[in-house]
């Protein structure tokens, strides 16, 4: 810590602006980097952020320039790191697989490919469970605003929905109601649980 502290303010604010461009980036997936690839993320963010502030904040007083240029490249690198987070990976895997250079979704797993793209909606989702029951949750019949949105999925696997449906390993269908007399109810599926996922979407842009 004592030797960041004495590298020159500039480097400072590179790396520290950097660092949170990255987190922003690669939230959920930064753990699975490795050291040199987090660096190297590090410094393009922070490189990135800072020379734009740099030529944005040229023509002002320099006086000036060093107290805008911490919070700007702030500013910057949160939306740089944010666009990359929904836009970057996506596209430069459509552009590899576009030309035959990777089959490979560029995703730290399938799972996450599938919960990661923006532009489609789930409507339904479908949990078989590894003791052969069915947990359903019609997510376009749920109310808007409820906590941790309508599902929360991680990238390990596990799920939290509102359940509307559950059939037992032996048909028996049992229906539920998500939300009664002001409260929520919120079920928590553990990978460990979990034997198949069935997800219904639809394009949010087409309707489709």
């Amino acid at each position: 810590m004592n030797e960041l502290l004495e590298l020159p303010l500039q480097l400072q604010i590179t790396l520290v602006v950097g660092y949170i461009g990255y987190k922003v980036g690669s939230i959920g997936v930064s753990e699975k980097h490795k050291t040199l690839d987090v660096l190297l993320q590090v410094l393009v963010f922070g490189v990135i952020a800072t020379s734009l502030t740099t030529n944005l904040i040229s023509k002002l007083p320099l006086s000036n320039q060093k107290i805008i240029m911490p919070f700007l490249s702030l500013v910057l690198v949160f939306a740089i790191g944010a666009l990359w987070r929904r836009f970057g990976n996506l596209s430069v895997a459509f552009v590899l697989r576009k030309f035959g250079v990777t089959r490979e979704n560029l995703q730290p797993s399938t799972w996450e490919a599938i919960i990661n793209l923006p532009k489609y909606t789930w409507s339904n989702v479908s949990i078989r469970t590894v003791d052969g029951e069915y947990l359903e949750s019609f997510l376009s019949t749920l109310p808007s605003g409820l906590p941790n949105s309508q599902i929360d999925v991680d990238e390990n696997g596990n799920v939290a929905m509102y359940l509307t449906r559950r059939i037992d390993a032996d048909g028996n269908e049992t229906a539920y109601e998500p939300v009664e007399e002001g409260s929520s109810h919120i079920t928590y599926i553990p990978v460990s649980r979990i034997d198949r996922v069935t997800v219904t979407r639809f394009n949010a842009a087409s309707g489709e």
